[in-house]
């Protein structure tokens, strides 16, 4: 029996040899591994075939042992399953590692597209503000013309001069930051409230040294803030600058909302935030405060401005409910303008989660746009179906940025935007 088995293995063996397919170079080179289930075969060239020969290289027969190749059905299906679950492995670790960077691809593709419609929707804003003030320049200079000066004189030359100055400071915030956006929106802000301060000047209704002071302040502003942009100012002059103005404004603040609200007139409340900012200030350059000052400094001056923008609607607003005869001057598409503006920087503001932007365009949209509307429809100054539909429009606008921003960014819930820009960084 053992004989027959002996020479039955033989026979298999000489009748199915293994041949080597491989090259001259890898026959000369390497050996061939043939993985046998639980065994390792060595295959080697012969010494009588040259490595040089480029003529057939002879199959090479190795005639194992019957114990070598003694495999039942069991093992040699096992063996095969064995590679063929390897090979199915290995495919899927591709294919997820493909798919993770599709997906991380198609991630970094939405996230720069709604970089790029950001950026456009806050460029477009400037039209937007150019409008809302252009009507009111234009009819003032009409007034000029014609020797009209009554209506140009009940026009609050300070209130222009403290928006004048907010957007100086936002001027040199978003410079700083290189949101060329938002720095055009400053900018043209700048342009537009001066000319409109040069007809109340020229029609003789504001003082000569305070209409200089706001032409000085106008050219530093644009000049220092588009050479800082272009690279072009050194940031010792530019940290000076932004100093001063922030001084300046924190002096204004609490003076403009003092002199709101108390009874009395009084220069204590702007000439103590004054001496703190100059005391803070010497402190810094100093080096007695930590280098991180600097950056508190900036926050501060960009605070500063956007709360003296925040201000203003909220007289309007007191004396809308107040007063309700005073709906009747309000202009609709004024209100409806100012919206606009604000609303079309919501989007950049909240991509770069930028919370001192998102703050006060937010607050624009809403307390200068829409709750001014709001005041106008509860006191029949403008219908319902203007009312509504506009409500209904800037509430899906908003749902609609919150969905595109969390999708751009990769945020299952569409909230969680609104959690990062109050931080103040993304996740």
């Amino acid at each position: 029996m053992a004989a027959s088995l002996a020479t039955r293995g033989r026979a298999v063996a000489a009748s199915a040899p293994y041949e080597l397919a491989l090259s001259e170079r890898t026959l000369c080179s390497t050996p061939a591994l043939f993985n046998l289930g639980h065994r390792t075969h060595t295959f080697r060239r012969s010494k009588g075939i040259p490595c040089g020969d480029q003529g057939r290289i002879r199959p090479q027969r190795h005639v194992p042992r019957l114990a070598e190749t003694k495999f039942t059905g069991r093992r040699l299906s096992a063996a095969i399953s064995n590679d063929e679950a390897s090979h199915k492995q290995r495919f899927v670790a591709i294919r997820a590692d493909g798919g993770e960077s599709a997906t991380a691809g198609a991630e970094k593709s939405k996230s720069a597209k709604w970089d790029g419609l950001t950026t456009q929707l806050a460029a477009s804003s400037t039209a937007a503000f150019l409008v809302l003030m252009l009507p009111q320049i234009l009819k003032n200079l009409t007034n000029l013309r014609q020797g009209n000066l009554a209506p140009i004189g009940v026009l609050p030359w300070m209130g222009y001069s403290t928006g004048l100055l907010g957007n100086t400071l936002l001027l040199s915030y978003f410079a700083a930051k290189k949101e060329s956006g938002a720095t055009i929106v400053q900018g043209v802000g700048m342009l537009s409230t001066y000319v409109l301060l040069s007809t109340i000047f020229f029609g003789g209704f504001m003082p000569s040294i305070a209409y200089m002071v706001v032409s000085g302040v106008v050219v530093l502003g644009l000049c220092l803030n588009l050479l800082n942009f272009g690279g072009l100012l050194p940031a010792a002059i530019f940290n000076v600058w932004q100093d001063i103005a922030g001084i300046v404004g924190l002096s204004v603040l609490p003076q403009v909302v003092y002199s709101t609200f108390a009874p009395t007139p009084s220069v204590l409340p702007g000439s103590l935030a004054a001496a703190a900012g100059v005391l803070f200030i010497i402190l810094l350059r100093l080096g007695k405060l930590p280098e991180s000052a600097r950056g508190f400094w900036t926050q501060l001056s960009a605070w500063t401005a956007t709360l003296l923008f925040m201000f203003m609607p909220v007289s309007q607003l007191v004396s809308n409910f107040t007063n309700p005869e005073s709906v009747k001057g309000l202009s609709l598409a004024t209100v409806l303008l100012g919206m606009a503006g604000n609303g079309l920087m919501i989007p950049r503001a909240l991509f770069i989660r930028d919370r001192i932007w998102f703050t006060g365009s937010t607050w624009g949209c809403m307390m200068q746009g829409w709750a001014c509307l709001l005041s106008m429809f509860m006191y029949d100054a403008t219908d319902k179906l203007t009312f509504y539909g506009v409500s209904g429009f800037l509430f899906t606008y908003f749902a609609t940025i919150l969905l595109m921003d969390g999708q751009a960014n990769g945020l299952s819930n569409p909230l969680s935007s609104l959690v990062e820009v109050v931080r103040g960084r993304k996740s």
